[in-house]
């Protein structure tokens, strides 16, 4: 009875893992707030947090959230940077 309960812990902790790419993502988006005048930093994160949404599995994965906070986050930091330096607008 013991194990039959640790199999089942074990099976539920697997299949609610975060999926590492959006938390990534996230955490880049993150530091694109601080420190989105250094360019390559949103990009390399809206990168990644692509990435995660693209590989993100809804029936093992959480995380979803991360991912797309990440994507929007590094994407207005990546404009705001385009904008500040005269490339758009």
């Amino acid at each position: 009875m013991d194990n039959q309960k640790h199999m089942e812990t074990a099976n539920h902790s697997i299949s609610n893992r975060t999926n590492n790419y959006c938390k990534v993502g996230f955490w880049f988006g993150v530091a694109s707030v601080f420190l989105g005048w250094i360019g390559i930093i949103p990009l390399i994160g809206m990168t990644i947090s692509i990435v995660g949404l693209v590989k993100f599995n809804k029936s093992s994965e959480k995380g979803l959230w991360m991912g797309i906070t990440g994507f929007i986050l590094n994407l207005l930091y990546s404009v705001a940077n385009a904008y500040a330096n005269g490339n758009i607008g």
